[in-house]
């Protein structure tokens, strides 16, 4: 290697470390995409909540789900006499995921949910129309409960909320616990309900982000705490499959360029490799000219002549050159004596070609009866290539 190239790989190694120490040296982004989920620190997951729940709900058991509710019903991992807790920006239920929940609720259980959207079915099982959340921007709403007792305190949110409320629902089975104000319209209008279902209840809020760690952290954690002091002090189940953040793998690539040690070694190794075949791919020694081997004319020559004998209906010389040739086979690959073919021929032939005795004693047996016959018919012939062709596959 000259002095020209070592220069060259040195000042590249200096210009790549320089970028993987500025890299790892800047500072990591703030991630603002909504995930809800309960491991994720970033500002929209629910980590914070998710760690308080025992405050929430003292003495009480807090059982995190990741799988489907489908799944958690049919499963047995929910029992009676407890609540169920989903929040994410949209929850979308199946029609036997409703069902299910429904029937959990009827027994006395409660089912909370927090979420920008919910899904049709729900919507129509219910009689509720949503309304708002329309614009991609955020919006500053005031939020608040109609039992001033519980609430005497207003909550301001900006960060994440979007202004979605509910338009209509059934005035019978459905009781209205709070409101949103947007600061620029001021008018009031309704985000947390409460319907009846069976012996339980139903309860919706529009507002997911109310209960992420960016606004519990910043002092608004009294919403949270009165939203879910409606629910029964007692074992709490949390939903963490339908999750916005919820990541789903479906290469190994992704895995790897998901996690950012994974990430630098991939493409580390990337350029290395480069750098090897670039600086390896010069040759060392002139080139080699390529030298065909002779053609090999045995095998065009031996059909000729087959074609031949063929064409002549001389049977009896094919068939008999087709034994000689088979039987030198025996001797060159498997080193039998084919003087004598016999019974014990047939055992040594099929334990050394790893070939069924039987098959080897009708293709031996065969061979010795056409060559004491003295006239070969054309099905003979067809018979032995046919036994030949299937012991040496």
């Amino acid at each position: 290697m000259d002095k020209k190239t070592k220069l060259y790989i040195g000042l590249f190694v200096t210009l790549l470390l320089g970028i993987i120490i500025t890299e790892i040296a800047k500072p990591i982004p703030i991630d603002w995409t909504p995930s809800y989920k309960s491991e994720h620190k970033k500002p929209f997951g629910c980590y914070v909540l998710k760690q308080e729940m025992a405050e929430l709900f003292p003495v009480q058991s807090i059982e995190t789900l990741q799988k489907s509710p489908y799944l958690s019903f049919t499963e047995g991992d929910v029992s009676d006499s407890s609540n169920y807790i989903f929040i994410n920006d949209y929850l979308n239920f199946d029609t036997q995921e409703l069902n299910q929940l429904i029937e959990y609720t009827e027994k006395g259980n409660n089912v909370f949910m927090a979420a920008h959207s919910f899904s049709d079915n729900l919507l129509d099982s219910f009689g509720l129309g949503l309304d708002g959340g329309r614009s991609y921007y955020e919006d500053t709403v005031l939020a608040s409960f109609t039992n001033k007792a519980i609430s005497p305190i207003d909550t301001f949110y900006q960060k994440g909320i979007f202004l979605v409320y509910f338009d209509s629902f059934d005035t019978l089975n459905t009781e209205v616990l709070g409101h949103i104000t947007s600061k620029e319209s001021k008018e009031e209008k309704i985000n947390y309900i409460r319907i009846a279902v069976g012996n339980g209840y139903f309860y919706l809020n529009t507002l997911p982000a109310a209960f992420t760690n960016y606004h519990i952290l910043n002092g608004q954690d009294n919403y949270v705490s009165n939203a879910l002091s409606y629910l029964k002090e007692t074992r709490v189940y949390w939903d963490d499959y339908l999750k916005s953040g919820r990541v789903i793998i479906k290469s190994p690539m992704r895995y790897v360029l998901n996690q950012q040690e994974l990430k630098w070694a991939y493409y580390l190794g990337i350029v290395s490799l480069l750098l090897f075949v670039i600086f390896r791919a010069k040759r060392n020694q002139r080139i080699i000219p390529i030298i065909k081997p002779l053609e090999n004319s045995t095998i065009n020559f031996t059909r000729t002549i087959g074609s031949l004998y063929y064409q002549t209906n001389d049977f009896d010389e094919i068939t008999t050159k087709k034994i000689n040739f088979f039987l030198e086979y025996i001797r060159s690959n498997f080193y039998l004596d084919t003087q004598n073919l016999n019974e014990q021929s047939a055992k040594k032939l099929a334990s050394k070609a790893g070939k069924n005795v039987e098959d080897c004693k009708k293709l031996l047996d065969t061979i010795i009866f056409l060559s004491s016959k003295e006239y070969k018919t054309e099905q003979d012939l067809i018979n032995l290539n046919k036994l030949i062709t299937a012991f040496k596959k």
